[in-house]
């Protein structure tokens, strides 16, 4: 787990400034500098999503859900707010509300978040890493790492959809993976 933290922390550095390395850039009349800074500003992200487990540490207790026995799956829905520097990097912070079926119970995730676009076109593809925990059940931590598609709407506003690897520490330090699908609107 230290491991794909490290790898996806220096992913996450270096992205920038790769991306920013981007050819042409489809905003015609602007320099290369001025069209890299035409999102630049405050931004929300509003989403959905719904995502099913894949990995559940095993234990000998009766209350937690067995890998296989079980396939547990979660709804989400979040908001985060932030700070776009430029075409390709945002920085922010969010809070959520995840409905747990298996285990009826909700989840109250407060996160950090860091995102990526890597191209500087009107379709681009991006990255998106979370950190965060729930602090009203006390009972998660956890590590979001996305990789989806970002398609403009207008210069500050976007659709996207992503593929996510959730990475939880549950009761007891027992930890667990799930993956899923997520779609969003970026104002």
């Amino acid at each position: 787990m230290k491991r794909l933290i490290a790898w996806m922390f220096c992913l996450l550095m270096a992205a920038p400034l790769w991306a920013q390395q981007s050819p042409e850039t489809e905003n015609s009349g602007l320099s290369r500098k001025e069209a890299r800074r035409t999102m630049r500003g405050f931004k929300l992200f509003a989403e959905v999503g719904a995502y099913a487990d894949i990995f559940k540490e095993e234990t000998d207790e009766d209350d937690w859900l067995q890998w296989p026995n079980v396939n547990g799956s979660k709804w989400s829905a979040t908001v985060s707010v932030g700070y776009q520097f430029n075409n390709f990097f945002f920085l922010g912070i969010g809070l959520g509300a995840d409905y747990h079926t298996i285990e009826n119970e909700w989840s109250l995730p407060l996160f950090a978040q860091a995102r990526v676009n890597f191209l500087n076109k009107k379709i681009s593809p991006f990255f998106d890493f979370r950190y965060g925990g729930s602090p009203i059940n006390e009972k998660e931590g956890f590590c979001d790492t996305g990789l989806g598609v970002r398609i403009a709407t207008t210069t500050q506003h976007a659709i996207y959809t992503g593929i996510y690897l959730h990475l939880g520490l549950g009761d007891d330090l027992r930890g667990y993976s799930s993956s899923g699908l997520r779609v969003g609107y970026e104002f």
